[in-house]
């Protein structure tokens, strides 16, 4: 059935900052696939309305590593 998703979710413009000479983390990502089209990037804090067979995908970000 259709209904209403909202995403409130952070580091998708900004990877998480690795500290002391860590590498920085991966940022995430959100997307939404629609029945027979192509996928479309989400914003980080977004409000839609998806319908049955609907798809949306969230990677959640990589933290930060710590040290050489």
């Amino acid at each position: 059935e259709s209904m209403d998703v909202s995403l409130i979710t952070n580091n998708r413009k900004h990877a998480p900052q690795g500290l002391n000479g860590g590498k920085n983390g991966q940022s995430g990502l959100n997307a939404h696939r629609q029945k027979e089209k192509l996928g479309t990037l989400l914003s980080g804090c977004c409000h839609l309305s998806v319908q049955a067979g609907d798809h949306i995908t969230i990677q959640t970000p990589g933290g930060g590593g710590w040290g050489a």
